[in-house]
């Protein structure tokens, strides 16, 4: 579709930033996309669309929209650091998992090409938001030896996440 300005232009990330490129879309056009998807996954698909009576292709739609906005700070090319700490901090396990990240590539997916500043999340930080998925007692051992403090096993992601806060942002944990 096209207006009568011409073509619609979207852009996603930072043009002009050192090593980063925008992503230009053109137009509004739909995009087939092709992907390979585990039988459970699905089967709930399926039964997703089955009860708000919708096609597949509908609720495959609203999924992508739904995780697009819930890491919508990873899209936005100027985000660095303490930008991504509570997007990391409530997504970062499915994501480090699923896509098989190390310290390493945790490291520039949130602090990037950001040299040593206000906004840079400091190594032993991002080695802890790298292992979310450790065992929690491990982690709350970890996050001891950054704090002094002894932290519940339990609850070690919500105690991780506050202390993060605390640390880059002085936002105070409300739960």
């Amino acid at each position: 579709m096209t207006n009568e300005r011409g073509p619609q232009v979207s852009s996603f990330g930072a043009a002009g930033s050192a090593g980063r490129e925008a992503v230009d879309v053109k137009d509004n056009a739909m995009r087939s996309v092709s992907m390979r998807i585990n039988t459970s996954d699905f089967g709930r698909i399926k039964v997703m669309a089955k009860r708000l009576r919708a096609r597949e292709s509908d609720v495959f739609r609203l999924l992508i929209k739904i995780g697009l906005a819930d890491l919508a700070p990873l899209c936005d090319g100027a985000a660095r650091g303490r930008d991504l700490i509570e997007t990391w901090c409530a997504f970062g396990a499915a994501v480090t998992s699923y896509l098989a990240l190390d310290v390493h590539a945790v490291d520039r997916v949130l602090n990037g090409d950001a040299e040593n500043g206000a906004e840079v999340i400091d190594r032993d930080d991002v080695a802890l938001l790298a292992m979310l998925n450790a065992p929690p007692r491990y982690l709350a051992l970890r996050l001891k030896d950054l704090t002094g403090e002894e932290h519940a096993p339990e609850r070690i992601r919500e105690e991780l996440a506050a202390y993060l806060r605390s640390k880059y942002s002085g936002l105070v944990n409300r739960t």
